[in-house]
């Protein structure tokens, strides 16, 4: 009985199985998406949408429903396979582990390597690794690197934890128990608090409720007063006596005007995001004393702008990046603690820029040792790639000059790809959403490499021309004919598809 049960199990894949049951239980109990292997007097005899085996007495049924299956449409899709076609039954097993139908997906998966025994696609997605040139289970890879990745962790500043390697921000909350709490993290103690006195986080204060009311009239407050926002941008008018307003992840310091301030603080945080997927981490010195949150100073206007490279960027503000563009960071601002230096003036389209700028720059200052030694073209190319990014985290530049660049013949048209700034002069405007058009490119051939190659920048550092070989060539040597060619290709499709964005406003 139990060999026919498991003969019954494996030919589902081959079987011509259209529909799932939906089965209620007497006690209300409900299990969903089960298939039908066998029925005997007493008993339904089930396999659950992952592939386990499930017995249910009939006794204890109310009632079954039948439905179409998932697991239909993936022997559908089977059918459609070539026998010895690897690289569909590897997508195929890929798509059915993303539907969470794990056990036909590694059987799937494992077919295919009995065609293609070295099959990228299908190793990676039954998660194997490469150790000295053969594939392993990760398990097995985890062991042999074992030291090798404990030295790559610490080189990170991450932290181990119940066995468990993680980001040192990620640590620090565990070890002291932190919880969130309004989207923020605080210790249990203040968590307390916060519930006790019904606290609200507001441009980085935690208001009481009678305070958030006055907060919600449009008054804040100033010593011990309550003043208008208005009268507020009057006073706020240098750095001696700022707005300060926080968010999750920064600090920021301005005499612009007070929607300014919350407009760029948005800005910020959503440049963040996709800083943080890329790296896989939040800045690591989060909670290392006198280092903290991000700070940036927001000039208002030119003038202001002026004065922080006066104050904070000596006789030349290209040593500290990216002063080309409206932004710069300053290592030495608040005793050492660094910040971002930029201003509110123009268009608006600039200014965006100008943040992701900034927040680029401030964000790997806060992850190297060493921020002066960082390579400066490679970092203006990923600033120009987070510029780019959408607020829902897809790479989309729509702002005019996006446009202008990428669609004349005049303007400095896009040269090669096999290096980011080929022929497309440096330290100018243009350079800056080029460059981050090319690593756009890059990352969509090999997005491994792509965040492999940003925790190395990190640690050991590295330049442009190293990320094109990390990205398109898997580390061997660069076909730069091959490369260039692909691109132009690549830049044809995404012109073609590409939507002008608003004019300057």
């Amino acid at each position: 009985m139990r060999i026919s049960i498991l003969l019954a199990a494996c030919s589902l894949l081959l079987s011509p199985v259209v529909f799932a049951d939906d089965v209620t239980m007497k006690t209300g109990k409900v299990y969903k998406d089960l298939t039908l292997v066998k029925e005997t007097k007493s008993a339904y005899i089930y396999l659950t949408h992952e592939g386990r085996r499930l017995t249910l007495g009939k006794k204890s049924v109310e009632k079954v429903e039948k439905k179409p299956t998932v697991r239909a449409e993936l022997q559908g899709r089977l059918k459609k396979v070539a026998r010895r076609d690897a690289d569909a039954l590897a997508e195929l097993g890929a798509w059915a582990n993303s539907k969470g139908m794990g056990k036909d997906a590694r059987s799937i998966l494992r077919k295919a390597l009995t065609i293609d025994r070295n099959h990228v696609k299908a190793h990676e997605a039954l998660g194997d690794h490469l150790l000295k040139g053969k594939w392993v289970k990760e398990a097995v890879w985890k062991k042999a690197r074992a030291k090798e990745l404990a030295k790559q962790y610490a080189a990170w500043g991450w932290k181990e934890h119940d066995g468990e390697w993680m980001p040192g921000t990620v640590a620090h909350r565990l070890d002291n128990g932190y919880v969130q709490v309004q989207g923020h993290w605080v210790d249990p103690k203040f968590a307390k608090k916060i519930d006790a006195k019904n606290l609200v986080f507001a441009e980085g204060s935690w208001l009481e409720p009678q305070d958030k009311a006055k907060f919600d009239e449009g008054l804040r407050k100033y010593g011990k007063r309550w003043i208008g926002i208005e009268d507020l941008n009057d006073v706020h008018t240098d750095f001696q006596d700022p707005w300060v307003i926080e968010t999750v992840h920064f600090e920021i310091h301005a005499n612009a005007k007070h929607r300014d301030v919350l407009w760029v603080s948005e800005l910020a945080e959503m440049f963040y995001k996709p800083l943080q997927e890329i790296f896989g981490e939040e800045h690591r010195d989060l909670y290392k004393k006198g280092k903290g949150k991000i700070a940036i100073n927001l000039g208002r206007g030119v003038k202001s702008y002026n004065f922080l490279g006066g104050s904070y960027g000596a006789t030349n503000r290209t040593a500290y990046k990216s002063s080309g563009y409206g932004a710069f960071y300053a290592p030495s601002w608040g005793d050492g603690r660094g910040a971002g230096c930029t201003y509110v003036h123009g268009d608006t389209n600039w200014v965006e820029v100008w943040i992701a700028n900034v927040v680029t720059h401030a964000f790997i200052a806060r992850m190297v040792t060493d921020y002066e030694q960082t390579h400066e073209k490679t970092l203006e190319a990923l600033a120009g790639y987070i510029a780019g990014i959408s607020k829902d985290g897809v790479y989309h530049p729509t702002r005019w000059f996006h446009w202008r660049y990428l669609d004349s013949d005049t303007e400095r048209p896009m040269g090669r790809a096999s290096t980011t700034f080929d022929r497309i002069g440096y330290r100018t405007e243009h350079t800056l959403q080029q460059a981050g058009f090319i690593l756009h490119f890059l990352r969509s051939k090999n997005e491994k490499a792509f965040k492999d190659y940003w925790r190395k920048y990190t640690t050991s550092g590295a330049d442009d021309a190293e990320l094109m070989k990390a990205c398109y060539s898997d580390g061997q040597t660069l076909d730069k004919e091959k490369l260039d060619a692909e691109f132009a290709t690549f830049m044809t499709d995404y012109k073609a598809k590409f939507k002008p964005g608003p004019s300057r406003k």
